[in-house]
């Protein structure tokens, strides 16, 4: 799979099988690093990576979009059918923006909302006091253990207790 990286660029090839093993030996809990599917990254190693899109599908600032938007106007279908909507937009940039999206879509201010703490290696977006959500939000923190693991007995213990919307 790594073969013209590893021809190309050893150091760099032994870099990423390390990180490989890193990921195999532990789950991580933000979600954009998460496990990636197979499938997942090919599509991101195409050459789909090399095209600048911004705008919409029609729409464009730039030529040379046709394959783009099909791929767009196909993710923008899918969407609609999945949550059962009228109007779907799937150009977020990054997840913080993502997770805002959801806040905002599931959340009425003042609700609590339930993520990994920051320190435990949950996210900023997970209702820490500096991003929105910690100031929109009631925050509802839980741990890992000493070894690491994620507690689930406070999990189950702190949703029971303050029944977060999210």
């Amino acid at each position: 799979m790594l073969d013209k990286v590893k021809q190309t660029d050893p150091e760099i090839y032994e870099l990423i099988e390390a990180e490989i093993q890193r990921q195999k030996r532990g789950l991580e809990m933000i979600p954009s690093e998460n496990h990636t599917s197979q499938a997942v990254l090919d599509a991101l190693g195409s050459r789909l990576t090399d095209k600048y899109s911004e705008g919409y599908p029609g729409k464009r600032y730039y030529a040379g979009n046709q394959v783009i938007d099909k791929i767009e106007n196909l993710a923008i279908n899918r969407a609609k059918k999945a949550f059962s909507v009228p109007h779907a937009n799937v150009q977020v940039y990054s997840g913080s923006p993502a997770n805002t999206a959801v806040y905002l879509a599931v959340c009425e201010l003042g609700d609590k909302v339930m993520g990994l703490d920051l320190p435990d290696g949950g996210h900023l977006t997970h209702g820490w006091k500096i991003n929105i959500s910690g100031r929109y939000f009631k925050r509802v923190p839980y741990h890992v253990k000493e070894d690491g693991y994620i507690d689930f007995d406070e999990i189950r213990a702190l949703a029971r207790e303050h029944k977060p919307k999210l």
